[in-house]
Order: structure tokens, then sequence, then C-alpha cells
């Protein structure tokens, strides 16, 4: 809690009890908390259809089961358990403006968005390198099984358990944010709050990041080279072709980067401001936005991958009759001029895959995601 309020509302964490010790308690407005309440609770309803109907497909259809679909059931299972364990809380504590549940789950509530926030993020990384192998290092991605893409998952969560579970022995602490709608770390304090909240910083956002970015540069520029190659033997038309799809690879890696960074750069950039010391500058509605702006990021992933994933969208269509429309036609296989073959599939990854086979060498080339 901001050093601007501690004075004003105290957490009795003996009670178990929000109490205001003082009239002059600073307060939304009361459109916001409704604002907020129908947010929040959209946000609950949403995440669970959302990734519970990615959970429910990936065991109950082969097709989906692939090996780095689990990267994204995984990403879906920390979706659901926070959609059912963490935004419902803040939701309820919107319409009573203020936190109900005392301390103890305040901690706890803190400890799950937290460390499951850290879990997505590393499972976002593990993506990353997952596309990198298939596509610019393929030859090695027969090596990446079923059981060692479930050993990165476990180590996923475990780093993510480790960072959250921190807090609760001493290296920072789990408190009320300024609006008192929800927990999370102290942004602000001595220098052992700051340097936990740098360090996450850097272990939640800044490397991520770095690693995701580095890793979709390489795979576009392995995809433009193989772009340039096919057009040495296409037609006109069909190099239209190539470069739609190189354009559409292009979106969706910018659309997996992007809903990370809109997701949680806001409220890291709150956190670094609180962090030099400057959240008594910021209006009480900027110390909610960011926070509840990033809870939002248990949509934006599955429907990402849902709607750019071939085999996702049939399987979904094919699943919920409500969603028909989403059942992509089938392009088939396409002949291309001398002795090469241009063929569309869903590859063993559960993406799709645009390869260019030269027949003469045996070599396949994969241009796609």
């Amino acid at each position: 809690m901001s050093s601007r309020l501690q004075d004003i509302c105290l957490f009795n964490s003996s009670e178990n009890v929000s109490t205001c010790v003082a009239s002059g308690h600073e307060q939304l407005p009361d459109a916001m908390y409704a604002v907020l309440a129908v947010y929040l609770f959209s946000v609950t309803i949403f995440g669970i259809l959302v990734n519970g109907a990615i959970i429910y497909l990936y065991f109950s259809r082969k097709e989906i089961a692939t090996t780095s679909n689990m990267y994204v059931v995984a990403l879906c299972i920390c979706g659901f358990l926070i959609a059912i364990l963490g935004v419902p809380f803040a939701a309820a504590s919107s319409i009573r403006h203020e936190w109900l549940f005392g301390d103890g789950l305040c901690k706890v509530h803190g400890f799950l968005l937290t460390g499951l926030g850290i879990v997505m993020i590393a499972i976002l990384t593990g993506i990353a390198i997952d596309k990198y192998i298939f596509i610019v290092q393929y030859q090695s991605h027969h090596k990446v099984t079923r059981s060692v893409t479930l050993a990165i998952i476990i180590i996923c969560f475990v780093y993510g358990v480790t960072w959250a579970i921190l807090p609760l022995f001493g290296w920072n602490k789990y408190v009320l944010e300024p609006a008192r709608l929800t927990c999370s770390v102290e942004w602000t304090g001595d220098i052992g709050n700051h340097s936990y909240a740098i360090t996450i910083l850097f272990t939640g956002l800044i490397i991520p990041v770095s690693i995701i970015a580095y890793l979709y540069t390489s795979i576009l520029k392995r995809v433009h080279s193989q772009r340039v190659i096919s057009q040495r033997i296409v037609s006109h038309s069909r190099k239209i072709k190539i470069i739609k799809r190189e354009k559409r690879i292009a979106m969706t890696l910018f659309m997996m980067v992007a809903s990370f960074v809109i997701a949680w750069l806001p409220y890291s950039v709150y956190g670094l401001i609180c962090i030099l010391g400057y959240s008594n500058d910021i209006p009480l509605i900027w110390h909610t936005i960011p926070s509840a702006f990033a809870k939002a990021s248990i949509l934006w992933n599955p429907m990402i991958y849902s709607s750019r994933s071939n085999a996702m969208k049939k399987a979904l269509g094919e699943t919920y009759p409500f969603l028909r429309w989403m059942i992509p036609r089938n392009k088939g296989q396409q002949k291309l001029p001398g002795q090469t073959t241009l063929i569309q599939m869903n590859t063993s990854n559960g993406s799709d895959a645009i390869f260019v086979q030269s027949l003469c060498d045996n070599r396949v080339i994969s241009t796609s995601l």
C-alpha cells in the first residue's frame, strides 16, 4: 500500500478485516467500481469458457493433443485457474468498494496471481523456443518429445511458484493494492521490497520479452530467406500466395508478442514508478487500471492461438455447433512447376505449415507456422 494511504486505511490482519481509520479515505468514483465489477466478472466468465473450451478439446480430440499444443493447454490451465481462483475475488470486492476476504486470503490471492502470471510468461517463452526449433532448427525438432515438453512445462510451473512463494517467507510481502480490491507484492517500502520487485521485473518481463523478440526475429528471417528461395522456382501467381503466407506468419508472431507486452507492460511500468518512489503522485484510478488490464491476458492468448491455427479452428467448429463458421476450407495440395510440390498441412506440432519440397534432394523446407 502506498505511503499516501497508509495513514488513512490500515489492514488489520489480527481480525482479518479491512478497517478505515479516517473519514477522509480516498475512493474511486462509484461508477468506476461498477465498471470494474462488470469488467472483472466478464473476464471471469469468458476466461472460464474460452480456456475451458480449449482444455476440453485437448483431452477429447487426438488431432489437438499434439506435443506443441501441450504448451497451449498449459497456458489455458493457468488462465482457467486465474479465472476461477483470482479474478472473482477482485470482482466481488469491487461491488463493496473494498477487499472482503481478510488477510489470509489476501496472501493466497497475491500468491496465485503472481505465481500463475510468471508461469504464463515462462510458457510463452517456451512456445517461442518450440517455434524456433521447429522452423529454424527443424532438423532437431524430432528430439522435442512429449516427455521433454512436459518437463519444460513442469519447470515453468516450478519457476513461477518459486518466485511467488518468496514473499511468504519474508522477501517482500503480499499486501492490498491502494484501491483495496486486489492483492499483490509491495512495490514500495524498504530495500528488501525493492530488490524483489526489481528482480521479478527482470525475470518476469525484460528477460522473457528479450528472448521472445530474438527468437521470433530469427523465425521471420528464416521464413523470409525461404520465401526468396521459393520465388526462384514458382510462377508469379504462386509468388503472390507465398508473400501472403509470409505476411500471415508475421502477423501471427506480432500478435503473440503484442498480446504479451500489451497485457503486462502497463503493470510493469506502474511497478517501476512505485519502486522509484513516485507512487504518491499516481492518481488512485491509475493504481487500479494496470492490474485490471493485465488480468485480461487470460483471454487473449487462447483466442489468438485458436484463431490462427486451422487445426484448432476445425476442432472448435466440429465440437461446438455455434462455431461451425470457423471451420477452414481444405486447400489441399498444389503442384508447382518442375520437380517441386507445395503442400499445406497440419503439422505434428498442431500448427499450420507450408512445405516446399525439392524432389531432387529430398529436402523439406518449412515456410510457415
